[in-house]
């Protein structure tokens, strides 16, 4: 919701429009996805964010005063043209690992260490 960033919200986090230490609350009209790069951006370089939640836009003001709005993204049409939007509302199933293809086999060092990432 910066202008310019081309960060995916789901790799961003959840920020306080105010901050929570300011007497922001937790809410769905105090929260935008904020990459981390844009997120210190805000709370400690100056810039200035005013979030319309009817309209979802940002306006962003910059340290010497210039401002730029960033529209929400839409979203009912999708990244996939021709697929539906996924229902984040149903819960998961697992789903049994098909026929032929083994769990990966644990560490021989020690088998409770996690693989590395």
């Amino acid at each position: 919701m910066f202008p310019g960033c081309s960060q995916p919200s789901y790799r961003c986090d959840l920020d306080h429009n105010v901050r929570r230490v300011d007497g922001g609350p937790t809410s769905a009209t105090n929260l935008v996805p904020l990459c981390r790069r844009h997120h210190r951006a805000k709370d400690e370089a100056g810039w200035d964010l005013v979030h319309d939640p009817v309209t979802g836009s940002c306006t962003w003001t910059s340290p010497a005063g210039h401002s730029y709005t960033v529209d929400a993204p839409v979203h009912d049409t999708g990244f996939y043209p021709g697929r539906e939007p996924t229902d984040w509302s149903t819960p998961l199933i697992p789903r049994p690992a098909p026929a032929g293809t083994r769990a990966p086999a644990a560490s021989a060092a020690d088998p409770d260490e996690p693989p590395p990432f």
